[in-house]
């Protein structure tokens, strides 16, 4: 509903440059002014305004590349049958910005590390599985293999490895997910104003 109130037109926009080149054609004014009043065709613009035909055909181009104008969904046949569209203002509000809003790439950005934060998670959960069933093979061969647990387990010196369990391991995944929104928070508040 939104898209159908206002004309959105960035600086950098081709429809600037046609606004710009239809707010200083005094010809396309008094056609705008004209269409505000009624709808019209080509052909009643240019007996009312006493235009010659091929101007009102250029400027009404111009209007309706700006948007400040439409096609209406009325219609006639002319002399030769041709269908002939009439056009009316367009009901929307122009609004020109001097840039395009970054509010999109920080959403994105937010989803990105979010995303990250998943696989992350994924990453370590399956670390911790891996974790677990070399804790199990090596609590099967201590019981199983006596003497040859020392072999495996144990170093040259005689220590044993230390077998980190699962819940040992620190949730990587939270603290990434918690680093990367808090620099994007950061990124907002020094960037606020171009956002």
């Amino acid at each position: 509903m939104a898209s159908e109130k206002y004309l959105m037109i960035n600086v950098d926009d081709e429809r600037a440059k046609n606004l710009a080149d239809v707010l200083g054609n005094k010809t396309a004014k008094k056609i705008l002014s004209y269409l505000a009043e009624k709808e019209a065709s080509e052909s009643d613009i240019a007996r009312e305004l006493k235009i010659p035909a091929n101007t009102v055909n250029y400027n009404i181009k111009k209007l309706l590349d700006s948007g400040m104008i439409e096609k209406s969904n009325s219609y006639f046949w002319s002399v030769k049958g041709k269908k002939m569209p009439s056009y009316k203002v367009s009901k929307k509000m122009v609004v020109i910005s001097p840039r395009t809003s970054n509010v999109g790439k920080v959403f994105g950005a937010f989803l990105l590390t979010g995303v990250a934060a998943f696989f992350v998670k994924l990453y370590t959960q399956s670390i911790a599985v891996s974790k677990q069933a070399l804790e199990r093979v090596s609590e099967k061969v201590i019981t199983d293999g006596g003497e040859m647990a020392v072999g495996v387990a144990g170093s040259s010196t005689g220590n044993s490895m230390p077998i980190i369990d699962s819940t040992q391991i620190p949730q990587l995944w939270l603290w990434f997910l918690l680093g990367g929104l808090t620099a994007l928070v950061i990124y907002m508040i020094l960037n606020w104003r171009k956002l």
